[in-house]
Parts: structure tokens; C-alpha cells; sequence
């Protein structure tokens, strides 16, 4: 197999991290095991093999598949940038695996685009985007800052009079990112105004944190159960709720508990 340069290792890296939400947990992939000795048992991988230790009594051999559910994503930066690894584990067998982005998401089968009929979750999904579009352009706005500062502090005498170019093309460039910053402000705006009506007009305040987790903050499945208290069938059946419905001030939700009216003014006629 070729030897990656830094830089295809760095861009591989980088993919991964921006896909990273290709794998989440309780996603299952499968591995099929090509060698196995008394030690451990190989599963080809993209970048190469993974090792897994043999269990006493479950020993696999060529053509067993192993098969294993993520149970975390880990993400963290080092000298080709960020990267993100995912903990698989193997409910028969024990097996606790790391694998890294890219052979995790070139094993893992690919999602495709689910259809909605609410037409208000495109107008959420896009607040995330557009937000992340006005913090990217700060960035560009303080590397450019500090690189015309830079320039400044070192400017001595130059002959013949005149602006240095390294001068006039970094204020070219902010100016050119301050009228960027100023377009993309402006539609954040109006994006959080459309958001902000939608969700206003969603009065139960589980469902509201539902839609705001799901469709605007891009969490996680399992970031949304855990903070909701909700089972998988739960949150499915509230994702289709949601999803299904023409809009978000006809979505049905469905609560766990109704106050039973009629029983509490019976109970308060019997009252003397």
C-alpha cells in the first residue's frame, strides 16, 4: 500500500472529522475476520489490519464476522489537525475496538437523505450553518488583523514613498471580509427571526427542546435522549412526529402524562 504524504494524511484527517456525524452511537458495522492465530484474529481495514485478541471459548476464525456497535466518538487535534476516532464494542464477545474516522466511515453502511414534510426543519437546519459561515469569516478577520499589525510593526523607510503590497493586500483582504461578514450577518439575521417565530410558537417545552437539539444545534441522537430522558422507541416516535407533520405548530406531541381533569374535579366536589 502507497505511504500517504503529510499533506493527503492531514486531508484524510480533516474529512473525517468534518463527517464525523456519519457514525453515531448504536450505529453497527460489520468486519470479517481474513487471519486469525491463538493470539488474535485480523480484520482488514482501509489504512490496513486491526488486531483483536482471541477470547477462550469464542475464537474466530477466516470468514467469522465480527460484529460491533459504536458505543462513543472521541475527537481531539494533533499535527495534522482535528481527527476523530469511534470505540466499537462487540456484544458476543467483549470486544472493545478503536477505529479510526476513516476506515470506521468506509465501513459503516451510508446514510442517505431522509424526506420530510415539515417544512420548517429546513429553515432550523440552516441557522447552525449560516452561524458557523459568520464565525469562520471572525476567524479570516483576526488572521488578517494580526497579519496587517505585523506588517505595521515591521514597516521601516521604503525608498520612493508608497504603501508596502504586503500592507495594501491585507487591507484589501479585511475590507474585502468585512463586507463578507456584513452579507452573512445580515442572513443570520433574518434566519434566526424565522427561526426564532417557528419555535415560539411551540408551547410544550420537552418538544421544543426536541426541535432545538435535533434541528438547529445538530445533536446527536443520543445527545437528545439522554437530556429528555427518552428511550430509542420514544425518541423515534417522536422524531416522526415531528418530522411527518405539515409544520411545527401542527406537530401532535405526545406526553408521557395527562392531569386528569375529570378526576380532580371529582375529587374536589366530595369536598364539604
Amino acid at each position: 500500500m502507497r505511504q500517504m504524504t503529510e499533506q493527503e494524511q492531514a486531508a484524510r484527517q480533516r474529512r473525517a472529522y468534518e463527517n464525523r456525524e456519519d457514525i453515531l452511537p448504536g450505529d453497527c458495522i460489520s468486519l470479517r475476520c481474513i487471519r486469525a492465530g491463538a493470539e488474535a484474529a485480523f480484520f482488514q481495514l482501509e489504512s490496513g489490519e486491526l488486531a483483536c485478541c482471541q477470547e477462550p471459548g469464542r475464537e474466530l476464525k477466516p470468514g467469522d464476522m465480527l460484529r460491533l456497535t459504536c458505543t462513543a466518538a472521541t475527537i481531539g487535534e494533533n499535527g495534522y489537525g482535528p481527527f476523530v476516532d469511534y470505540v466499537f464494542t462487540a456484544r458476543e464477545t467483549g470486544h472493545t475496538v478503536i477505529i479510526n474516522g476513516p476506515d470506521a466511515q468506509a465501513a459503516a453502511p451510508k446514510r442517505t437523505a431522509r424526506a420530510v414534510s415539515n417544512r420548517d426543519i429546513p429553515t432550523l437546519t440552516e441557522v447552525l450553518s449560516i452561524m458557523q459561515a459568520v464565525g469562520e469569516i471572525e476567524q479570516r478577520r483576526g488572521w488578517q488583523r494580526d497579519r496587517m499589525s505585523h506588517i505595521t510593526q515591521t514597516i521601516s523607510g521604503m525608498p520612493g514613498g508608497g504603501s508596502p503590497k504586503g500592507l495594501d493586500a491585507a487591507l484589501a483582504a479585511l475590507d474585502e471580509l468585512d463586507r463578507e461578514q456584513r452579507e452573512e450577518c445580515l442572513l443570520y439575521v433574518r434566519q434566526l427571526r424565522k427561526a426564532q417565530a417557528i419555535l415560539n410558537g411551540i408551547e410544550n417545552l420537552n418538544m421544543r427542546t426536541f426541535v432545538v437539539m435535533r434541528y438547529v444545534m445538530g445533536c446527536s441522537d443520543a445527545e437528545v435522549r439522554r437530556e429528555l430522558n427518552m428511550g430509542r422507541r420514544g425518541f423515534e416516535r417522536a422524531r416522526r412526529c415531528v418530522e411527518n407533520a405539515r409544520s411545527m405548530a401542527a406537530v401532535k406531541w405526545q406526553e408521557r402524562f395527562i392531569l386528569d381533569q375529570t378526576e380532580d374535579e371529582g375529587a374536589g366536589s366530595t369536598k364539604k
